[in-house]
C-alpha cells in the first residue's frame, strides 16, 4: 500500500532526521481527508535508512583517515611517532571505514567483523613486505650477521595477495553499503521510497510541497 509523508519545505531537514514521523496513508472509502497513522503508536519504531547516506558515510570514512595517514607518513622524517601515527590512520581507515555504511544500517556484526578481518589482513601484509624487505637486504649482503627469515620472493607474493584482498574487500563494501541501507528498510516493511513535488493545500492557497513516497 502506497504511503504519502506530505512536507512542507521548511520542515524537511527536521523530519529526516526524526524517528517519531508522522505518516499519511490513503483515506478509507467515504473519508475526504487523509488520516495520520504513528509507527511507534502502532507498536514499531522505524528510522529510514538513506541508501546515499550509507554510500558516503563508507567512502569519506575511508579515504579522509587515508589521506590524513599518507600526508602524516610523509611528513614524518625522522618522527617515529609521528609515522606510526599516520601508519595506524592508513590501517584503521581501509580496514573499518568501508564497514561504516553497514553499521549505519543496523549489520552492526557484518559490518565490524569484515573491518577485523581486514585489519588482520593489513597485518599479515604489512608483515609480509617488510619479511621480503628483510630477506631481500640479506641476499645483497654477505656478511655473516645478516639472518634471512625466508625467500624474499615469497614473502612478497604472501603480501600482495594480502594486501591486494584487503583492498578489494574495502571497495567491495563501499559500493554495496547502499544495498544495506535497502535492507534495513526491507526489514522495516518500507521500500521504494522518495521524494515527489506535491501541492499542499492551505485556507487561502495552495502552497509548494514534498511528499514522501514508500510501499509496505
Amino acid at each position: 500500500m502506497a504511503v504519502f509523508l506530505c512536507l512542507c519545505c521548511p520542515e524537511i531537514a527536521h523530519a529526516q532526521t526524526s524517528a517519531n514521523i508522522p505518516v499519511a496513508f490513503s483515506p478509507p472509502k467515504g473519508d475526504s481527508q487523509p488520516y495520520l497513522a504513528n509507527p511507534r503508536a502502532a507498536g514499531r519504531e522505524f528510522e529510514y535508512k538513506s541508501p546515499s547516506a550509507a554510500f558516503n558515510l563508507s567512502l569519506f570514512s575511508t579515504l579522509v583517515p587515508m589521506a590524513v595517514g599518507t600526508i602524516m607518513v610523509s611528513q614524518a622524517r625522522n618522527n617515529d611517532s609521528l609515522a606510526v601515527a599516520g601508519a595506524a590512520g592508513l590501517a584503521l581507515g581501509l580496514s573499518f571505514g568501508p564497514t561504516i555504511g553497514y553499521a549505519y544500517s543496523g549489520e552492526q556484526l557484518r559490518g565490524w567483523g569484515v573491518g577485523a578481518l581486514r585489519l588482520l589482513g593489513v597485518g599479515v601484509g604489512s608483515a609480509a613486505m617488510f619479511a621480503a624487505f628483510l630477506s631481500s637486504i640479506c641476499d645483497d649482503d654477505d656478511s655473516s650477521g645478516c639472518s634471512k627469515s625466508g625467500d624474499a620472493g615469497t614473502w612478497a607474493l604472501l603480501g600482495a595477495v594480502s594486501l591486494t584482498a584487503v583492498a578489494v574487500s574495502a571497495v567491495y563494501d563501499i559500493a554495496t553499503a547502499p544495498r544495506a541501507a535497502r535492507r534495513a528498510n526491507e526489514q522495516h516493511g518500507l521500500t521504494n521510497l522518495s521524494l515527489i513535488p506535491v501541492p499542499i493545500p492551505g485556507r487561502l492557497s495552495t502552497s509548494p510541497g514534498l511528499a514522501l513516497v514508500g510501499q509496505f
